[in-house]
């Protein structure tokens, strides 16, 4: 069995935590033994685009749901199980292989959840519309759906009517070999 991670910012100036995670969950399964291989913008993925639109956030996850089509057929190709975290990757094309997402960010629920501020509802009121459709059609092409809270897994079954059974909420963790508690002498009563 082969699997592919798809992190298209790992290994790029825009590298942050869902990046991270998905570097861990890479060693972690590849020290297990599992054949898999983490694919990114810097490695694997080809996109002929200027680079705005390949790292700007929003901007980013509008082109990736119009040339998922064209990445995904490739993978499937060579892999048995395509892991992606982009919410919107999927959206017009579901791979003959099992597809998972990990959602580190739900992009519609963010732009509900800003649309409250006024400065924020002109901006966004444009991009909600087209960002929960692009959304919604990638996340129920998936076989499985990872997210980090319980809140986004009610926000995906009540707003976009995806079952309960395939969402799997997994919390962020730590490394524990770099974040380890330690006894501190106490010298002062502070409050």
């Amino acid at each position: 069995m082969k699997v592919c991670i798809v992190s298209e910012l790992v290994g790029t100036e825009r590298e942050a935590g869902r990046e991270i995670s998905s570097i861990y969950l890479y060693k972690e399964l590849k020290s297990k033994g599992i054949n898999i291989d983490l694919i990114s913008l810097e490695n694997g993925i080809k996109l002929n685009l200027p680079k705005i639109l390949k790292i700007y956030p929003n901007i980013r996850d509008f082109v990736y749901a119009f040339f998922g089509k064209k990445i995904l057929k490739e993978l499937e190709k060579n892999y048995d199980i395509i892991h992606i975290t982009s919410t919107t990757l999927s959206s017009f094309y579901k791979p003959q292989k099992p597809l998972i997402i990990t959602c580190h960010g739900i992009l519609s629920e963010k732009f509900r959840k800003v649309d409250q501020n006024l400065f924020y509802k002109l901006i966004f009121k444009a991009i909600y519309p087209p960002m929960y459709f692009i959304e919604q059609k990638a996340l129920k092409k998936a076989d499985k759906i990872i997210v980090l809270k319980n809140e986004s897994k009610e926000f995906l079954n009540k707003q976009f009517r995806i079952d309960y059974d395939k969402i799997t909420v997994i919390p962020n963790g730590i490394d524990t070999n770099l974040f380890r508690s330690q006894k501190i002498k106490k010298e002062y009563d502070l409050i």
